[in-house]
């Protein structure tokens, strides 16, 4: 009889349900938004027909267990706090109690569900500690026993600050006195606030006491209302209980603005960058914090409906379903069944299942480009030196004109070919500048449209081809069939520099110019170089 007793404890201990399994579901949907658009209302079909926690108690759950949104108390609630509040303080002076405390828990109640936001304004954490204590003094007026304990709930909702002076009576600034120094010599709470990044506003009831990472020995026993706001967003409030030993609050800045629990659990992003980058991340987070096995993202793109099916505990997607409206029966049943099926065609056809973590494709070979760009780049350099030691000769060969005579036998050649050298001079110059731009399709890094630096390269670009003009247009001007004095050959030699300065900039004036192009064109536009002995024509073919 005993051992039949003892086997049957055995299998009822064996058989009682744990602590919250009653609760525990095996898959978590959660919606996914992008920028303002709402949660797709396909979520919560999905939610009932595969057995999940039901939205609306996914979010109920998650604030009580995580945080809620901040406050927004409306005007309406604000004029009503106030007018309450006044219309207490006023029935107090006639001694209606009754009606004064019917009025202070309309306003408290007020108060107290928007502490986080009336706390970012000191003048209303005074008002508020000011309702707060004028309903310490009905109790005390009517000798309610309850006085005292909340006496110590104001000061937990207002840990710190003083109240109006002259408006409350002797017996409630001495009881918030007392109580202040009760509390000084007892034991405090103690709490630390971190976040990711760090050097983030940490509120208590909404007042600012600091900056993460944030601890504090010296705080008021009890629940807290805590925030952590990184930018200019409120951030979501979190109730923590300070005491010693007490877990450290660690808020991640991204994540908490990517959750959204109004009304539904969510996940929102501001772009598709942002949620193709966090979204399969922050779906295990939340599942986690719910123990669900399972998580189902749920994102409606216009008219199509995506759904990913992710494991949390192998980290990795399941299944995959695209479908239209009219099909997402059908795609729940495939993904259920654990199909990637994209069902917005005529017929259903196999698809690749999501991957949240693609491998990046490897770089491409340039090898073969750079080669190229740097013969080109070479023979540009090349035909530059080429076009200063032609200028040389032409400025050494100058003088010696300038020693003979027209009737000289040897003046008429060394003239021609003083002249003819100044072609020369020019073709190198305009060979140098087509190869130079010819090279940077093929030289220049990978970059997003122009870089900031190629415009700096194009300024001293600009800046070089100013000298040249300068050089030319301060050049004295000589016939060819003039005397070619010294003058004349001073003059072609400024005219020479000119333009061998102007063919240099053009390579680096045309740096932001082909990274405009080969942005605007997805790299699909071909340089094209085309010489002769009458003219050097540099263009770009390709789709613009």
């Amino acid at each position: 009889m005993t051992r039949a007793l003892g086997l049957v404890v055995v299998i009822a201990i064996a058989l009682w349900p744990t602590k919250g399994s009653g609760q525990a579901r095996a898959s978590l949907v959660v919606p996914v938004t992008i920028g303002a658009d709402p949660p797709s209302a396909a979520a919560a079909v999905i939610a009932r027909e595969i057995g999940a926690l039901p939205l609306d108690e996914a979010w109920a759950r998650y604030e009580a267990r995580a945080s809620t949104p901040p406050p927004a108390p409306t005007t309406e609630e604000l004029d009503r706090w106030l007018s309450r509040s006044r219309d207490a303080v006023r029935m107090l002076a006639l001694a209606e109690h009754a009606a004064a405390r019917e009025a202070l828990a309309e306003g408290m109640a007020i108060a107290e569900q928007h502490v986080v936001e009336l706390g970012r304004d000191p003048e209303r954490v005074r008002q508020v500690l000011d309702t707060c204590l004028d309903d310490v003094r009905a109790r005390l007026e009517t000798h309610d026993d309850s006085a005292e304990s909340r006496a110590r709930a104001c000061r937990a909702l207002i840990p710190r600050g003083a109240p109006s002076p002259y408006r409350h009576p002797p017996e409630v600034v001495e009881l918030l006195a007392r109580l202040d120094a009760e509390l000084e010599r007892a034991p405090r709470g103690a709490l630390r606030v971190e976040s990711e990044p760090a050097g983030c506003i940490v509120r208590v009831h909404g007042i600012e006491v600091g900056r993460t990472p944030w601890a504090s020995e010296r705080l008021a026993p009890g629940e807290l209302r805590v925030q952590v706001e990184c930018g200019d967003e409120r951030g979501r409030v979190h109730r923590v209980i300070a005491g010693e030993g007490a877990s450290p609050l660690h808020v991640d800045a991204r994540f908490e603005r990517a959750v959204r629990s109004d009304g539904v659990l969510a996940l929102a992003y501001r772009d598709r960058a942002d949620a193709d980058a966090h979204r399969f991340d922050d779906a295990i987070r939340l599942a986690t914090s719910f123990d669900a096995r399972e998580v189902w993202l749920v994102e409606a793109r216009g008219s199509t409906l995506h759904v990913d099916r992710v494991d949390v505990v192998a980290q990795r997607v399941i299944a995959s379903a695209r479908a239209t409206t009219e099909r997402v029966a059908a795609a729940i049943a495939d993904v259920r069944a654990g199909r990637s099926r994209d069902h917005r065609g005529a017929t259903a056809s196999e698809m690749t299942p999501w991957d949240p973590h693609p491998t990046p494709p490897p770089p491409a070979d340039r090898t073969i480009e750079h080669v190229i760009g740097s013969v080109l780049g070479g023979a540009g350099v090349a035909a530059f030196v080429a076009a200063w030691a032609t200028y040389g000769s032409r400025v050494d060969l100058g003088p010696e004109l300038d020693a003979t005579q027209p009737t000289d036998r040897d003046f008429i050649p060394m003239r021609d070919t003083w002249l003819n050298r100044r072609y020369a001079v020019w073709s190198f110059a305009a060979s140098g500048a087509a190869l130079g731009i010819a090279a940077l399709p093929w030289l220049m890094i990978e970059a997003d449209g122009a870089p900031w630096w190629s415009w700096i390269v194009a300024g001293v670009g600009l800046a070089t081809s100013a000298i040249g003009i300068v050089e030319i247009a301060t050049a004295g001007t000589c016939a060819d069939d003039a005397d070619h004095d010294q003058r004349c050959v001073d003059a072609a030699a400024a005219v020479d520099r000119g333009a061998i300065v102007i063919a240099t900039s053009a390579p680096l004036i045309a740096v932001p110019i082909v990274y405009a192009v080969r942005d605007a064109t997805g790299g699909a536009t071909q340089v094209v170089v085309e010489a002769s002995r009458d003219r050097v024509v540099v263009g770009a073919r390709g789709a613009f």
